[in-house]
């Protein structure tokens, strides 16, 4: 996780791929162009793109809130998120992976970021408690919001629904 991107690399395979488009009224270093997510027996990788270059400035500086990023994942296929991974959501950078499928949140552990030309994060497998792993890979859907803690509308992908796994070709 560097986040930068090396063709003929990490990214060259992936699981779940959604792109929005360049929307007019959202500026470009927090309009969602692509998101990519790849997972082995380990870890689970995320990445996402913007139109402009990514940045975790507010884009109201006055803004007492974080810019920051959230992936929301579905691990039975139900459409109720049951992690909610956050990039930057306290200001200070740190990758934080939550259960979200109780009453309330509840901190799973932490994950690493970096971005640069994109955004990358990821977390180790081992976080997600067992009666939230899903039963097939085919089961994981997830959207992501990019709060701007701006005057723009926030950025979601994609903007309504969920983007699913990319079944393997038959």
């Amino acid at each position: 996780v560097d986040g930068i991107i090396s063709p003929g690399t990490e990214w060259d395979t992936w699981f779940i791929h959604g792109s929005d488009i360049n929307e007019s009224t959202i500026a470009n270093n927090y309009d969602i162009k692509d998101m990519y997510a790849w997972w082995d027996s380990t870890t689970v990788w995320i990445r996402s793109d913007v139109w402009g270059t990514p940045t975790l400035l507010r884009q109201d500086p006055i803004n007492f809130n974080p810019a920051f990023y959230q992936w929301v994942i579905d691990t039975d296929g139900d459409d109720t998120g049951e992690l909610s991974l956050a990039y930057n959501r306290f200001d200070t950078g740190d990758v934080l992976l939550y259960d979200i499928s109780g009453v309330s949140p509840v901190l799973l552990g932490t994950g690493v970021g970096a971005y640069g030309s994109i955004v990358e994060v990821s977390f180790a497998k081992s976080l997600v408690p067992l009666a939230l792993a899903p039963v097939s890979d085919y089961d994981v859907q997830m959207y992501m919001i990019l709060d701007n803690a701006g005057g723009d509308p926030d950025d979601r992908l994609p903007n309504d629904g969920w983007v699913q796994t990319i079944p393997e070709p038959s």
